[in-house]
């Protein structure tokens, strides 16, 4: 699936959506704390990867970053859900973080893959690893807002 997240309704406003890139992937993601911009946008990298529509998790992969900048730990953890996914196999269809208020410089989860028969057709991108170009972390109102772009 890629475009918007489909969770506006839910929180209220738009959690990802896909970016124009000249030569990669990039998403704008959203989130009122960085726990929920990590997790939007390791949401929207998903989206970039494929169509995950009606497939479930079969297996559950740990994911865990730790950085002492928010933009830092934002593009480990992407990153690490991205190398989960070279080492899994299948196609990522879900992301859970776990709060950790005191280690704020850390955000650790797991990652859901399933297999489908027509896991082929279902890739619609292949991006290789989270990338600091024009990174930062902004407020936008109530939220914060990252574009984050993906090496393809």
């Amino acid at each position: 699936m890629t475009g918007e997240g489909s969770d506006e309704g839910e929180v209220g406003f738009v959690p990802f959506a896909e970016a124009e890139h000249t030569a990669d992937l990039a998403l704008v993601a959203r989130g009122r704390d960085l726990a929920e911009l990590a997790l939007n946008a390791c949401r929207g990298a998903i989206a970039l990867i494929g169509d995950t529509r009606g497939l479930t998790a079969e297996v559950w992969v740990r994911i865990e970053a730790q950085a002492p900048e928010p933009e830092r730990l934002l593009v480990r953890l992407v990153t690490e859900l991205l190398v989960a996914w070279e080492l899994q196999g299948g196609l990522p269809v879900a992301v859970e973080l776990e709060p950790a208020p005191e280690a704020p410089e850390t955000l650790s989860g797991r990652v859901g893959f399933a297999h489908p028969d027509d896991l082929e057709e279902r890739i619609t991108g292949l991006p290789k690893a989270a990338t600091y170009h024009d990174l930062r972390i902004r407020p936008e109102g109530d939220l914060l807002t990252v574009t984050l772009v993906l090496d393809v």
